[in-house]
């Protein structure tokens, strides 16, 4: 088959990932940035908390629950799919969105995110310090604001002096001051906290080489703790196979269902039972068709504009 007619979304029936080998063989190709197999990882709490307590620097971070493609939703809005939402022994609350895309504006999908988190953990009638401290963690391919580091953190500071004023702690700081120590005398706290980690820049630091093995979920690569563990389990063993598997089987319902309602408007047209039988093998085909592109490494976006389907049914395609 050319690459060409792969492109166009033209794949042979035989082709198709059916068989529980054809599924083991896409899964040995799951990375961390795909979000089926990150889902099922991360749904073990050491995995989460050996990653966590990496991109945080907190060493003796404990979780007390993990729960992952956590969905915010509200009525008048967007709904935001969390892949990961945890709380530590301490009350703080972690949330962890790992961006395949590199075509989206990243700034402003995490506003949106820490709002509905916010508005998540905030119930009607209670005072606002009820909040829960945040920090939220989007993992993403590309260094995309260029800072040339695999991961910072978004602050905020204090700003209430006059221009001359600041010229003049600025000259001060020019000259040998503490320019940390006096940013963090200015810092602003509200409790809410962003960290931005990306797989581009490799220094050699314990978060490169952590976001280089999301890159890879190499099962044969033992140096990352609990989630290198979980990793081999799903890959390697039969009941870590079998939790993939029953993973990828809900992909073929996902389909199913999308084809039932597909298969309802058809009807109209071309007969009830006909119509229905078109809907569902359209919605299932779609659905294998997803998965396989997927596997390759291909995002959610280009899998929609691939099969040319709108984003949301792909989403829920491979939910």
């Amino acid at each position: 088959m050319t690459e060409e007619k792969r492109e166009a979304g033209i794949i042979r029936s035989d082709s198709i990932i059916t068989t529980r080998e054809q599924k083991i063989a896409a899964i040995q190709k799951f990375t961390l940035f795909s979000d089926t197999f990150a889902r099922v990882v991360f749904e073990d709490a050491a995995a989460c908390q050996y990653v966590l307590r990496i991109l945080t620097g907190d060493r003796k971070l404990q979780l007390r629950w993990v729960k992952t493609q956590f969905v915010l939703s509200k009525l008048a809005s967007h709904d935001a799919w969390l892949d990961v939402l945890a709380e530590c022994t301490s009350g703080e609350i972690y949330a962890m969105e790992i961006q395949s895309w590199d075509d989206v504006d990243h700034p402003h999908r995490v506003r949106f995110y820490e709002s509905m988190i916010d508005s998540h953990f905030l119930e009607k009638g209670r005072a606002y310090d009820a909040l829960p401290d945040v920090t939220l963690i989007y993992v993403c391919r590309e260094d995309f604001l260029k800072g040339g580091v695999p991961s910072w953190s978004v602050e905020k500071y204090r700003n209430m002096k006059e221009k001359s004023t600041r010229q003049k702690d600025a000259k001060k700081l020019s000259v040998g001051s503490d320019c940390a120590e006096y940013m963090k005398e200015r810092r602003y706290e509200d409790g809410l906290h962003t960290r931005y980690v990306n797989a581009e820049i490799d220094d050699g630091s314990e978060t490169a080489r952590l976001m280089k093995y999301f890159l890879t979920a190499d099962p044969e690569d033992r140096s990352h703790g609990a989630l290198s563990e979980r990793v081999r389990f799903l890959k390697c063993t039969e009941k870590g196979l079998d939790r993939m598997c029953e993973v990828s089987d809900l992909f073929w319902k996902s389909g199913y269902a999308a084809g039932r309602e597909e298969g309802w408007k058809n009807g109209e047209r071309k007969g009830e039972r006909r119509g229905k039988q078109i809907g569902r093998e359209q919605g299932i085909r779609l659905t294998k068709q997803a998965l396989m592109f997927q596997a390759q490494g291909k995002t959610q976006q280009e899998i929609a504009k691939t099969l040319k389907i709108p984003l949301k049914e792909v989403l829920l395609m491979l939910e």
